[in-house]
């Protein structure tokens, strides 16, 4: 098996761990280097890349390694235009981080450089690689509950953005500081922009695109996060199901655990992540917990709910997997750029509908 050459572009993402803790023993991909800005060095995981050179800009690294033909981009989300161009100019491959960015006018760029250059652009969306989803899809397309009526989904987590603060900020995560609201100090950038796996499988799983979207947020939970943490969406798809969804940081962190890494004693009720289905048709419902079952307990040294996987889920791997492939054999990713477009155009309108306070048609 021929090893594909790559390089991680900045390690300042809450998913970047999991990536190169893959790539450090992957049989198809050969990490040759990474980038992180000396700032953030400190809150990286530098310790899990034993052997790996670590450069402070993604153009000294690229400059030192021309052997690279792909590359992981796992930064703060306003910085992805500027790494695409720097990609694409060299001709890499790009494996891109759930969020491109959420400018369209970025987006459309992006897509153009895309087309271009004939570059492998994957974008990351985990829920379309895990097993309990697949299940759900087939079992819906096979009519195991007749004609699906409603779907509510949800993706609450704690918010990471004390130990990766780009999240938390709205030019790092948003790309401009705008209100949620005119003339409040609450900045768009958080819960939604954080959670496109949701709106994305209203797509995958009706098979059909929005129609509209209501969304509101709450008061933060957190009072000194400058964007939004709790939020509530209703819409419906063009084919006629109903969605409602809820894409929060409402799981709060363990204020006794010292700020950092997430980790056992984060959890209070009762784990970090949350990925729950029900749907609803006119012939049953189905319930799916779809991320990270587990068992749970209360026990020392915390004296607070500890959550342990009770089974394994490579969905990471099974998304590199479909990136080599791709890159190899010049197949279509998963996830392409233009098939993400509509994700991140509803998010927008999820925003434009929480400002105006009223339905936004799509």
């Amino acid at each position: 098996m021929r090893k594909i050459k790559i390089a991680g572009l900045s390690l300042f993402n809450g998913h970047a761990r999991m990536y190169f803790s893959f790539l450090m023993n992957s049989p198809m991909f050969d990490l040759v280097g990474v980038s992180v800005s000396p700032e953030n060095r400190s809150r990286a995981f530098l310790h899990k890349l034993p052997g790996i050179p670590v450069y402070p800009t993604d153009e000294a690294l690229l400059d030192a390694h021309p052997e690279v033909e792909a590359v992981v981009i796992a930064g703060p989300n306003y910085q992805n235009l500027d790494r695409v161009r720097l990609c694409a100019a060299r001709g890499l491959h790009i494996y891109m981080m759930k969020v491109p960015t959420m400018q369209m006018d970025e987006y459309a760029e992006m897509e153009r450089i895309v087309k271009e250059t004939g570059i492998i652009f994957q974008v990351e969306l985990q829920m379309r690689f895990i097993a309990m989803t697949r299940r759900l899809k087939k079992l819906i397309d096979e009519g195991a509950v007749g004609r699906v009526i409603s779907i509510h989904a949800t993706n609450m987590t704690h918010c990471i953005a004390s130990w990766f603060t780009w999240v938390g900020d709205g030019i790092g995560s948003y790309g401009k500081d705008v209100p949620v609201r005119p003339g409040e100090k609450l900045l768009r950038g958080g819960a939604i922009t954080d959670h496109p796996h949701i709106f994305d499988m209203m797509r995958y799983l009706t098979d059909s695109e929005y129609e509209y979207v209501y969304a509101d947020c709450a008061p933060n939970l957190r009072k000194d996060m400058q964007v939004e943490d709790s939020v509530c969406i209703l819409g419906r798809m063009k084919n006629g199901v109903m969605v409602s969804l809820d894409p929060s940081y409402s799981r709060m962190e363990n204020p006794m655990t010292p700020l950092g890494p997430l980790g056992p004693g984060w959890e209070q009720y009762p784990r970090r992540v949350e990925v729950n289905y029900t749907v609803t048709g006119e012939k049953g419902v189905i319930l799916v917990d779809c991320y990270n079952s587990g068992m749970y307990h209360t026990a020392n040294p915390n004296h607070s709910y500890t959550m342990m996987p009770s089974h394994e889920d490579y969905h990471f791997e099974r998304m590199m997997e479909d990136f080599y492939r791709c890159v190899c054999e010049k197949k279509t990713p998963v996830v392409t750029l233009e098939g993400h477009r509509p994700t991140i155009e509803v998010m927008n309108a999820c925003y434009e509908s929480i400002s105006r306070q009223e339905p936004v048609y799509l």
